[in-house]
């Protein structure tokens, strides 16, 4: 039995995540194909789109055996711990043989080689990386300069690849391989041109833009277009966050938002001496940004600040591997993969929500992770739900996702 793995948002699934499944098959000869996808919340620091099951079936309907919840404290992390939980939860399963992500360069050896530097850390890495901390650089471009330093002449170009979110993504994935000893190989490919989710997802918060049926396979186009009417979903506009995000603000002070996840005393005096320009999240999220914080590092802040994510708690949980794989969606022909995880994986699979207490009873940190996974969705569907939905349906009435 040979079992390949994709790790993904699906935010929302288009053609180019269909060609990645499709090829991922291909390319390694896989019996079974694995997705470990983030929830309701992911890596950019927003809500996803479309709620999370929903995301789950297209996968399964478009090549995916088994759809796996990415917990949100690593799915709303930066790069390396969005990487580090999905990397994680995949050697604890004990069935990956090779996991396959899409790039711009499209080519493995020399993501391999930044990874190397970066999973070692050299001291001329860290010296450089901090000499330009200091100088005001923001981490992503203090650590491409850095690594530029670890490089003969004629690798320094190879630091570049760094600027391009799915090449960063896959030096990610790499370096916790190479530190975790993964059993897995990775296989990377060229990301399919011309195909942007930002673009999709603009388009479907626009009430004037049209999607490109190009961009989408059949069964995600259909999904999308009867979305609201069966999912009880809408679509999930950021915006709508910010009067609730600004009332929590109002009832806290900046020393206690300081001890929120990726806050800090800096930026939480920052907030609070520009919170009165804000009218939006927007304008919230552009008078944050400085040259030293990216607007991603922003967006997870008030996301964090939103969900209310304390720092030593967050940091509690990330730095242990992931402590259980819970079960979005599957095809029925997955049954010999999930009772294989069951045998020999080293981590709890949770099919449904109510055995969780059962399985995680002799660990406590997992058990805290999966309820802030259930308030998070909760806190989600509050928001993004269609009056006919009410009432809501807790986490633990709404069914996992099964195919034939």
């Amino acid at each position: 039995m040979k079992t390949a793995a994709v790790i993904a948002e699906f935010n929302p699934f288009h053609n180019g995540h269909t060609a990645l499944l499709r090829k991922t098959r291909d390319r390694t000869g896989a019996d079974y194909l694995v997705v470990v996808m983030s929830g309701d919340f992911v890596q950019r620091g927003e809500p996803a789109v479309m709620e999370k099951y929903t995301r789950a079936r297209v996968a399964l309907m478009n090549g995916a055996d088994l759809v796996l919840e990415l917990p949100h404290y690593y799915s709303l992390g930066s790069a390396e711990y969005f990487a580090k939980g999905a990397v994680s939860l995949l050697n604890r399963l004990g069935c990956i043989d090779a996991l396959v992500f899409g790039s711009e360069c499209g080519d493995l050896a020399p993501l391999e080689k930044l990874a190397q530097i970066l999973a070692e850390e050299p001291p001329a890495f860290q010296v450089h990386l901090q000499e330009y901390l200091k100088e005001g650089d923001d981490f992503p471009t203090a650590r491409t300069k850095a690594l530029a330093f670890c490089l003969t002449e004629e690798e320094k170009p190879l630091a570049a690849l760094l600027t391009q979110p799915n090449n960063l993504l896959g030096v990610e994935y790499l370096k916790q391989m190479f530190r975790t000893k993964s059993r897995f190989h990775a296989v990377t490919m060229r990301r399919t041109a011309g195909v942007s989710s930002s673009v999709i997802r603009q388009s479907l918060l626009s009430p004037h833009t049209r999607i490109r049926k190009a961009m989408l396979p059949e069964t995600s186009a259909i999904l999308i277009a009867d979305y609201e009417a069966n999912s009880g979903y809408r679509f999930a506009d950021p915006a709508v966050l910010f009067p609730a995000l600004t009332h929590l603000l109002m009832l806290e002070d900046a020393k206690g938002v300081a001890g929120i996840a990726d806050v800090g005393e800096e930026i939480a005096n920052r907030l609070y001496r520009i919170l009165p320009e804000a009218h939006n999240l927007s304008s919230l999220t552009s008078l944050l940004h400085t040259k030293e914080l990216t607007e991603a590092r922003v967006r997870r802040a008030l996301l964090h600040i939103l969900l209310h994510i304390p720092q030593k708690q967050y940091d509690a949980c990330v730095k242990k591997p992931a402590m259980y794989a819970r079960v979005l969606g599957f095809r029925k022909n997955a049954s010999a993969v999930m009772n294989h995880i069951k045998a020999a994986g080293k981590i709890p699979l949770i099919t449904k929500l109510a055995q969780s207490t059962t399985l995680l009873k002799d660990d406590p940190h997992a058990l805290r992770l999966l309820s802030e996974d259930v308030r998070a969705s909760r806190i989600y569907d509050r928001f993004y739900t269609t009056p006919a939905a009410y009432p809501l349906k807790s986490e633990y009435e709404k069914p996992v996702i099964i195919l034939s």
